[in-house]
Parts: C-alpha cells; structure tokens; sequence
C-alpha cells in the first residue's frame, strides 16, 4: 500500500511537472527540465522497491491465496500476473531493466562509475557548465547536475546519441533517441504502474470487506490545476 500511494504520488508529480514545463522558457525551463526527470528517476526507485515487496508477499502468502481473494476481479488478476511475471524473473535478467538500471545508478543510489564514464563522454558537449542559486529556499538547483542525471537515465533506456549536435542531421538523430528511450521506458514501466495500483486497491480492499469493514462514505477533494490541465492535454507519464 506504501508503494501504490508513493507510485501514485510520483506519476502526478511527473504530470504536473510537465504541464509547467509547457509554458516555460529560459532559466525556467532549465529547471523545470531537471525537476521533470527527477520524477522518472523517483518513479523508478518506487517501482523497483514495490516488486521487491511484492516477492515477498507470495514468499510468505500463497500465491493461490492472494488469487482466491481477488475472484470476480478479473483486472486485479491481471494485474497480480503482470506484477509476478516482474516479480519472479532471475536477479540477471532484471538487472537488465531500465527501472533497476534508473533506480541503482541515479534513483535511489549514484553510481559513480558511471558518473564518470558519461561526464568524461558528454563533457563540453551535452552538459553545460554552469549553476543557478535563488534567494527563496527550494527552488536552487545545479542544472550541470541534472543534464548528467538525464544522461544517466538515457543510457539506461539503451539511447545511442550523435558524438556532436552541429547539423540538422544530428539534431534530428539526437531527437529520436530520445523520444525512442523515453517511449522504451515508459512501455516498461506505466504498465508496471498501472497493475501495481490496480491490484494493490482491489487487495485491499477485498481483505476489507472479508471482515465485514463495509460502511463507505463519501468525501469531495480538490483535483489540482495542473493535474486538470495534463489531463486535458492526455499527458502521459
């Protein structure tokens, strides 16, 4: 339940970080920029703690058991299928994922190997050597550092960018890398996502009503500006 709400929270922050981004320009954007990829990289370490979770609830519950009480939820059954098949893959092959790469070298740990390999690659190149202060506190960040982070999770996602961006060829090369790990990413983890969520509100709320826990109300709650706004423009994250 701690993962969902925490998953929940990252993807909403990822979508209204974005939606500012929309709107902005110069040093804003910088920023803006580095505080949107900060979402990815948090989504991944969530994510990643919320499998590792899940291997230990069908180590200590049956899997059948946690099946008999999601009957007549076939999307939570689903779900729960898609989470084990993450769930039961050998240490290898997951260290082979994007959301294990993002959440071991950037998310929830710096590896610092490879901080030096890409910042010996994309020195003077991709990274820009300057950092931004502010006089209210929070809103400092070091965008040399953040254009590092976006290249970490970029090599992560497997992306292949151009050595230099000195033509339009280029240009246009380095944009569909990035576009193309984005997308890579995102197929690997939103669905992750999703049946996290999914099956995380149907078992708890079916351990619930087995104990007779079935009085409901019903509460009205703010939808935040931005999270109206990205769900106009079908923003995804």
């Amino acid at each position: 339940m701690l993962a969902a709400d925490d998953v929940r929270f990252t993807q909403r922050l990822f979508l209204e970080t974005s939606e500012r981004l929309r709107a902005a320009t110069g040093t804003q954007a910088k920023l803006l920029t580095g505080e949107q990829w900060y979402g990815l990289r948090l989504l991944c370490s969530h994510l990643h703690e919320a499998i590792d979770g899940l291997r230990t609830l069908t180590g200590t519950v049956s899997p059948d058991e946690v099946q008999r009480l999601l009957q007549g939820h076939p999307e939570a059954l689903a779900a729960f299928d898609t989470l084990r098949a993450g769930a039961e893959t050998d240490k290898l092959t997951r260290m082979q994922t994007f959301i294990f790469k993002a959440r071991s070298s950037i998310g929830s740990h710096y590896d610092n190997e490879a901080i030096k390999r890409l910042f010996g690659k994309y020195s003077g190149r991709y990274l820009e050597g300057f950092v931004t202060a502010s006089d209210v506190g929070g809103l400092t960040r070091f965008t040399l550092t953040d254009g590092l982070a976006i290249l970490l999770l970029l090599d992560a996602a497997g992306a292949d960018l151009p050595p230099t961006i000195t033509t339009e060829a280029e240009a246009g090369t380095f944009r569909a890398e990035v576009e193309r790990a984005l997308q890579a990413s995102a197929d690997e983890m939103l669905p992750l996502a999703g049946a996290l969520t999914t099956f995380v509100d149907s078992l708890a709320y079916s351990l619930v009503q087995q104990r007779g826990y079935t009085a409901v109300e019903r509460a009205t709650i703010e939808v935040p500006q931005m999270l109206r706004a990205a769900g106009e423009t079908g923003a995804q994250p």
